[in-house]
């Protein structure tokens, strides 16, 4: 554990790993609104060896105290590549390749493998909130200036929090996500009608086509779950992640 001084009230502190602050401290700041934040989530993904340095995926979490108290808590990882962040960067490392510069290491602010917009820096009392977000911004800059980190990034803010950083220091990029929302649809049918004649015939082809090969979907939760589900949605995960990466 590292830490650093700042005067004349916040204090940061690094965690190699998250169980060096007790789930309880930690929580208490981020609250129950949003579970990928939560200890128990990120803690698992150390645990199960998800998140590590052999996957590239350094925890290094900043804690920022204010008079010894704990005040904030923001996870951080140190990133030596750019695989499970669901924002494709891979044409700033090729940049950097071509000009002999190296990109890896880079600190990354994020939830791992989740990209889901939610809080990134969770605060003990909105109050302070602008005041620790530029002390941490500060800090974090500066960490990647004499760490020997290329850049610093902090992915899929909720909009509260892009505000707050937009006002800093910081380059702001925008990307693109597709959502579905259930506009009150009764049936199915009435989903098909907001869409046009063709659209509404390609995608019943596509169902028919699923029927005649007779599929069906089975819904599984809890103890239900077998490792044998696991296993095999394992396989298709990496499945996939091979596929694409040889398309690429």
């Amino acid at each position: 554990m590292e830490t650093k001084k700042d005067a004349p009230n916040f204090t940061i502190r690094f965690l190699s790993e998250i169980e060096q602050l007790d789930a309880g401290q930690w929580n208490s700041i981020c609250g129950n609104n949003y579970p990928f934040i939560r200890h128990e989530f990120l803690a698992a993904l150390e645990r199960t060896g998800c998140v590590e340095k052999q996957t590239g995926w350094e925890p290094h979490h900043a804690t920022v105290y204010l008079d010894d108290r704990l005040c904030a808590v923001m996870p951080l990882y140190i990133k030596h590549h750019s695989y499970g962040e669901y924002v494709f960067d891979w044409a700033w490392a090729d940049a950097y390749r071509r000009h002999r510069v190296e990109y890896y290491p880079k600190l990354l602010t994020a939830i791992p493998f989740t990209p889901s917009a939610g809080p990134r820096i969770c605060v003990s009392d909105e109050a302070i909130r602008r005041r620790v977000t530029n002390f941490l911004t500060s800090e974090i800059m500066q960490l990647a200036r004499t760490g020997g980190y290329s850049s610093w990034h902090l992915l899929f803010p909720d909009e509260a929090e892009r505000k707050v950083l937009a006002d800093g220091p910081l380059s702001q990029r925008t990307g693109c996500q597709f959502h579905w929302f259930n506009k009150d649809y009764s049936n199915f049918d009435q989903y098909l009608a907001a869409f046009t004649s063709r659209k509404r015939k390609m995608i019943k082809r596509e169902r028919r086509r699923i029927a005649e090969q007779g599929l069906t979907l089975v819904k599984l939760t809890g103890s239900d779950i077998k490792e044998q589900h696991i296993n095999t949605f394992y396989h298709f995960y990496q499945a996939t992640y091979f596929k694409h990466a040889q398309l690429g």
